[in-house]
């Protein structure tokens, strides 16, 4: 079809934008009539942005070009149909044919919608087809018009069918790419989520609450753990109803969704061939065998498969070194596992994995009592040695089967472990069980469940944001289930059916209820202690972030040892807010009473900028943000201090690319408590105590500009401020403890700031102008 000569419809030949010649056959001979049968006309639906530029004032062209699927067909026919819809109250109609669907144009929904056009394609599951999608996702609470213009995407898409056992269900899930015109990667960002190319519609059908997924997701990240990020939304495809959808980031490696380093091809050697990797636990894709399956099959008189797929890289992709090397990493961890000393913090299985991340992983499973759990739909995640190393369980997935919502492997049941379920023994991956005979284990699992239940898994809290999701979805259920008919209805594996929405929903939290109780009076470990003894012994005394790049010395954070004794930090780990990120102190790093020790990310940017400090380890080689923490856990994985900060007041804003490093202002107090830290020296005190006043050495003098000239310093009464150039600058003063005390904009060759009234100390003055920004020290006497 063609508006004034441009193409606006195409269905059932060739390529889009390439007009078809006049003896071109169709591509699929079984196109059939529908009207005659009782059936509506194929129909494209166009947008008012895709045909306001083609358009005229007074008569436009409508042509339509047909063609036969060859010259042995015994007939051919079209009728084309046109209908336009306008807001005037002033308009000519013809009567509509009966099998028209007026209410396409009337359709409003508060959920974002989802507009796929395939141009007569049916989506199969595999290849992928070439279609396209319309994102309308209002804001301040307007509804989202069926007609509305697209104002979240509007592109290309490949698209096919997902999943396994839910391909059989008529609500279809799906995986799809965004793409431009070429068909290269286009990475936007959906519904507020980070820019990607990989995305899922996901459906939920058989878990009639439409909840599951979205909520473990949640729960998850809430845990401080990657999941994949889930918004709810309406989906169209061909104008056709299809449902309420979770779009869901699609498991992935990238900085936004598992941050892993990227492997290449060539990537054999050292460091880069060491991570990541993204391995799984399923049922084979596509039929294909497994990668490989673990040599240990027999564990206390218990028989085991643990069979692995490679997922990132994919089979397809990675080398014969790199599959050898994750295969080989598994396995060694696998031994050590079934090994008489398994349990010995430096030598045994703590080596190898992150245990927070299998602790976290058991909880949910666990909580969610999931049919599939611990073996299938399970990924296990490798970082590179220079990150840390270790293996960790998840990203999480699939959870559809879970809470209750399963007739079959004692889905239903509230009681009973997951990891012991007699149903599914030889598929679960034996390390779990063994993991229970590590007395510190089964502790750090009683206190991070005792944890979690205060804040998210907390059942106040839980029902809250379920009877909040309900209100989210609105009406938006109501249409769900008068195109998926199935409440009140068994849907394979329901155990539970509801009349009603609102008895599955009770259902759902009712249920968890009832398993969280269970566990709270079964689960077992001691807390006597949920924190390392060495809590309150070792401090965090100094961070450094995010330098300005005329001297920077990497990120770093600075250890104080405030007991009498000497203290072994050997084999202790330091994360910051990136779980996948963690550095493992070495071997034989002791700390003395009143000792310091600083944690560098780049230990050569380091030693350039501050040759004269000795006592440092490193290089831990992630970055610490604007918004960050740091994490320090002891040899048996306790913890023993965890310090959130941020850039933003009342934490130090004149830290964050200025400078100074924040300074802990008392040993003794809360170190979480933003006013017990300030803005220390320009470039910071690494190794040793503030000093007051700091020293003008070193970086402060790196910080100097020879046209910009501070004096009298130190200053009595007032500071002069030399600008030769003559620019019109900012000047701010601030406290060595971080706060602001005086902004004054100066211009010409020389300004004053009266500073009389100030209190004896050291200040900092920070010079915005047009060519950078420029520190000086400043002593007030």
């Amino acid at each position: 079809a063609y508006l004034n000569g441009i193409e606006i419809a195409r269905g059932n030949i060739g390529v889009p934008g390439i007009i078809p010649l006049f003896d071109t056959y169709a591509d699929n001979n079984t196109h059939e009539a529908q009207m005659y049968q009782g059936g509506k006309p194929e129909g494209f639906l166009l947008y008012q942005d895709e045909i306001d530029t083609i358009l005229v004032q007074g008569n436009n062209v409508l042509a339509i070009q047909v063609h036969n699927y060859g010259i042995t067909s015994s007939d051919m026919s079209a009728i084309p149909w046109f209908f336009a819809a306008t807001s005037s109250s002033i308009n000519n109609t013809i009567c509509l044919p009966v099998w028209f669907n007026t209410s396409i144009y009337s359709f409003s929904g508060y959920l974002p919608l989802f507009l796929i056009n395939t141009k007569g394609q049916e989506i199969i599951d595999d290849p992928r087809i070439t279609a396209r999608l319309k994102v309308i996702n209002n804001i301040n609470d307007n509804p989202n018009y069926l007609i509305g213009n697209p104002n979240e995407y509007n592109g290309q898409i490949s698209i096919e069918i997902r999943g396994k056992t839910s391909q059989s269900f008529p609500k279809k899930s799906y995986s799809f790419e965004t793409q431009n015109s070429d068909s290269s990667n286009n990475n936007i960002s959906l519904l507020g989520m980070p820019p990607e190319n990989d995305w899922i519609l996901y459906a939920p059908y058989s878990d009639k609450s439409l909840l599951r997924n979205f909520l473990t997701f949640t729960w998850m990240r809430e845990m401080g753990n990657y999941a994949s990020r889930t918004r709810f939304c309406e989906l169209f495809i061909d104008e056709e109803y299809r449902g309420i959808y979770v779009l869901m980031e699609k498991i992935k490696r990238d900085k936004n969704r598992v941050d892993i380093n990227k492997i290449e091809p060539d990537d054999n050697t050292g460091n880069a061939l060491t991570g990541g990797y993204i391995v799984k636990i399923d049922r084979p894709d596509n039929g294909v065998s497994f990668d490989w399956v673990s040599p240990v099959h027999f564990l206390n008189g218990n028989h085991f498969d643990v069979n692995y797929q490679f997922n990132y890289p994919d089979r397809e992709d990675i080398s014969n070194q790199q599959g050898n090397y994750i295969q080989n990493y598994i396995t060694d961890f696998d031994w050590i596992l079934i090994g008489n000393n398994f349990s010995y913090p430096e030598t045994g299985y703590r080596k190898y994995i992150d245990i927070h991340s299998f602790i976290d992983f058991f909880i949910i499973e666990e909580l969610s009592r999931d049919v599939d759990a611990y073996r299938l739909s399970t990924f296990m995640t490798k970082v590179r040695n220079s990150k840390g190393g270790k293996y960790f369980a998840g990203p999480i997935w699939d959870f559809n089967l879970a809470y209750g919502n399963a007739h079959y492997g004692d889905g239903w049941k509230t009681d009973g472990w997951a990891l012991y379920n007699p149903n599914f023994g030889p598929g679960i991956p034996f390390y779990w069980k063994r993991f229970e005979e590590d007395p510190v284990y089964v502790d750090l699992t009683l206190c991070r469940w005792n944890e979690l239940k205060q804040n998210v898994l907390d059942t106040t809290k839980i029902v809250g944001q379920i009877d909040s999701l309900v209100l989210l979805l609105g009406d938006a259920v109501n249409r769900n289930f008068e195109r998926w008919n199935i409440l009140d209805h068994y849907v394979w594996p329901n155990y539970f059916v509801g009349e009603n929405y609102q008895e599955e929903i009770e259902y759902l939290k009712s249920w968890i209820k009832e398993r969280i109780s269970w566990i709270d009076a079964n689960i077992s470990g001691n807390t006597s202690y949920c924190n390392s003894l060495y809590e309150d012994k070792i401090i965090v005394s100094e961070i450094n972030y995010n330098s300005p790049n005329n001297f920077d010395a990497g990120d770093w954070f600075e250890l104080k040892n405030i007991a009498n004794i000497p203290i072994d930090l050997s084999g202790w780990l330091a994360k910051d807010n990136n779980n996948l990120n963690s550095f493992t102190l070495p071997s034989g790093t002791i700390l003395d009473p009143g000792g310091f020790l600083v944690i560098v990310q780049d230990s050569i940017k380091f030693q350039l900028l501050h040759p004269n400090v000795s006592n440092f380890i490193g290089s831990f080689n992630w970055k610490l943000g604007s918004n960050d923490q740091v994490r320090l856990y002891d040899l048996y994985s306790w913890p023993v201090l965890s310090i959130k900060f941020s850039n933003s007041a009342p934490w130090p804003e004149d830290v964050d690319n200025t400078g100074p490093s924040l300074e802990l202002l008392s040993d003794f107090g809360d170190q979480n408590d933003p006013y017990n830290w300030f803005a220390g020296c320009p470039g910071g005190s690494p190794g040793g105590p503030y000093e007051y006043p700091c020293p003008a050495i070193g970086i402060s003098e790196k910080l100097a500009e020879s046209n910009i000239t501070v004096f009298p310093n130190p200053v009595k009464k007032t500071l002069f401020i030399r600008v030769p150039d003559g620019t019109v600058s900012v000047a701010k003063l601030f406290s060595a403890e971080g706060n602001m005390v005086f902004e004054k904009s100066i211009s010409g060759w020389q300004s004053k700031i009266d500073v009389s009234e100030l209190s004896a100390g050291c200040y900092y003055l920070k010079i915005h102008t047009a060519k950078s920004v420029v520190i000086r020290q400043v002593v007030k006497i």
